[in-house]
């Protein structure tokens, strides 16, 4: 083939990627169900429904007045409305007695439920409309973790007949689990050590616990994906169908303005990728329709002349759909790409350029064993996983692409044949925006937001892992308490943002003077900390070069300061704590450093 053939091939070959890829589709809706889900909204019209909630979930579920609130809520009330029916809700304490209610057919269905094999049994469940990510919190003291392999044996807690804690159970029989209702019971159970850390959805975070934020943390995330449905009982499929309608129509703008309402700080707007899957699997499947009466009155042209016409119809109604498909396809907002076996792109829209920050010329000329990011990560791997095994995958990623951008990013590989070759059709879905969040969010919580210094719950936990290597290496260390002289007047004479100003410098200062493996931490006001690690195995060699370094501080701290147009003399008393490495208190060892502290300062004011 010429390199003129070649490129005439290449613009013409996303039409037949579009034809394979709606005709392959197995797994939606027939036109005839379609137009049946449309008929039972129209037969509901008028009619109320009963329906069971989770009275104690915020944001999502919660009893107000004895009333619905929440995000559950707002999506059902709109449901509703387009379906022309009404809604009451049957009371209840808990979801446990929630799940029983409907059960006994107290209710017609929960607004909000995950599907199970042992939910399924009495119910059936609507395609998706809400998804929500996991975490574990716990006291400040416990270390992040990679994997909840590593819990064997541990205690967790979380919602009693809740899904997440099923799946964990399933998958990790190992780690024992304590159901609790409530915010308030949660938190009981972690400060009192009853458990090692509760299970809770990242959006419920600052809803449920409020001010309590500072005494927990999150130690790790979970990767159950947790998609939330309509879950109708059985003897009401009319009701179920005429939902999966209404969820299909929820816009973008739809879940933008409830996600707005009631998320804390969470701002990642999705797109609506059910919806746009719904319309496409419904296309597909006509597209489909099409091509078996093409195929089939090919066959039948002989002997039906009459029937012509109508084949002549039906080509021009497929070219058209496809046509219209291809256009869709090309400006989703999903970002997509299309790869054959030997690795070369022949498919990608605008919105994978521009995810990639390329554009699509640039993708075209692609082949993914030369892409050295896909090399790097999971991608390349999984690729080629795809294609032996001929098995979809799905996995985050975090990598630069060719062209310089920096994404967090989850993809969902799905292999088929066309015309006897494998291809590769790769949707990619931008998780940057919810990372930088997550990442924000552990920040603040382990730093003082005015001199970015680690705060008094990131300082006990490296002062933790400091005694422990001190205890095993049988090194002494040194705590050294600084508090700054005068600073209160400092205050008062030129306001408050001259003081932050001075806080600030004496922050970078105390940080230009230690290493890299010491730790400087601002506990509040003028109060700061540096954690000096490994001095010395020998006591007297450590206690000198404690002593050494407190008058590194003063030379440093001591002298003047330019803050705006305020010229300042400043000044510290330091008090030190010189310990050996051991099961010690770490708070006990504080208030010993601010005694010794203390007996300083008390010394320059006689």
């Amino acid at each position: 083939m010429t390199k003129q053939n070649q490129t005439m091939s290449i613009r013409h070959y996303p039409l037949a990627v579009m034809l394979w890829l709606y005709c392959t589709a197995c797994n939606a809706a027939s036109p005839g169900q379609a137009a049946s889900s449309g008929n039972s909204a129209d037969v509901l019209t008028g009619r109320t429904f009963v329906y069971c909630f989770n009275p104690a979930w915020r944001p999502y579920d919660y009893a107000d007045s004895g009333q619905q609130k929440g995000i559950f809520g707002d999506y059902l009330q709109l449901f509703a409305e387009r379906l022309g029916i009404h809604v009451v809700p049957h009371q209840t304490l808990t979801w446990t007695d929630a799940l029983d209610a409907v059960k006994r057919g107290d209710c017609d269905f929960l607004v909000g439920a995950v599907k199970t094999a042992e939910r399924e049994q009495y119910l059936d469940f609507t395609v998706p409309y809400f998804d929500m990510v996991h975490v574990l919190i716990a006291k400040p003291d416990r270390p992040f973790i990679g994997s909840l392999s590593s819990l064997s044996g541990k205690t967790i807690s979380g919602p009693k007949s809740g899904a997440i804690m099923q799946w964990i159970a399933r998958d990790y029989p190992s780690i024992r689990q304590k159901y609790v209702e409530t915010a308030n019971e949660s938190m009981d159970t972690i400060m009192a050590d009853r458990v090692y850390a509760h299970v809770t959805p990242l959006d419920a975070l600052v809803s449920d616990y409020g001010w309590l934020l500072r005494n927990l943390k999150i130690i790790g995330k979970l990767d159950y994906a947790y998609p939330i449905s309509i879950a109708v009982r059985k003897d009401l499929p009319d009701l179920k169908n005429a939902f999966d309608t209404a969820i299909v129509s929820l816009s973008h703008d739809d879940r933008s303005a409830i996600s707005k309402r009631w998320t804390t700080f969470t701002f990642v707007e999705e797109i609506d990728y059910t919806l746009i899957w719904q319309v496409l699997g419904v296309t597909m499947l006509l597209l489909a329709s099409f091509a078996f009466w093409n195929h089939h009155l090919r066959q039948e042209v002989a002997k039906r002349k009459e029937l012509e016409i109508q084949l002549l119809e039906r080509t021009e109604n497929l070219s058209e759909a496809l046509n219209f498909n291809e256009s869709m396809l090309i400006n989703s907002p999903i970002p997509i790409g299309v790869y054959v076996e030997s690795g070369q792109c022949v498919l990608a829209n605008e919105a994978y350029a521009k995810f990639v920050g390329a554009t699509r010329e640039d993708l075209l000329a692609q082949n993914f064993y030369d892409i050295s990011s896909w090399k790097v990560s999971s991608l390349l791997g999984d690729c080629l996983t795809a294609l032996k095994l001929q098995e979809p995958q799905q996995r985050e990623a975090h990598l630069v692409t060719t062209f310089g951008k920096n994404v967090w990013f989850e993809y969902r590989i799905l292999p088929s044949h066309l015309k006897g070759e494998v291809h590769l059709l790769i949707q990619f879905f931008d998780l940057t925006e919810r990372k930088r969040l997550e990442d924000d969010l552990r920040h603040l919580a382990f730093h003082d937001p005015l001199t970015r210094l680690p705060n008094r719950r990131l300082l006990l936990d490296r002062l933790t892992q400091a005694l422990y290597l001190g205890k095993r290496e049988n090194n002494y260390l040194a705590v050294l308490f600084i508090d700054l002289n005068k600073f209160k007047q400092l205050n008062d004479n030129y306001g408050h943002d001259t003081g932050d100003q001075m806080l600030v410098e004496v922050a970078n200062r105390l940080q230009s003077i230690v290493r890299q493996s010491d730790t400087v931490a601002r506990l509040g006001g003028d109060e700061f900390i540096v954690l000096l690690s490994r001095l010395s195995t020998d006591a007297e060699q450590a206690a000198q070069y404690a002593k050494s370094f407190v008058e590194k501080i003063h030379s440093a701290l001591n002298s003047d300061y330019v803050l705006g147009n305020v010229h300042h003399h400043g000044s510290a008393s330091v008090g030190i704590k010189l310990f050996l490495g051991g099961d010690m208190d770490p708070d006990q060892i504080l208030k010993e450093a601010d005694s010794a502290m203390y007996e300083i300062k008390k010394g320059l004011l006689q």
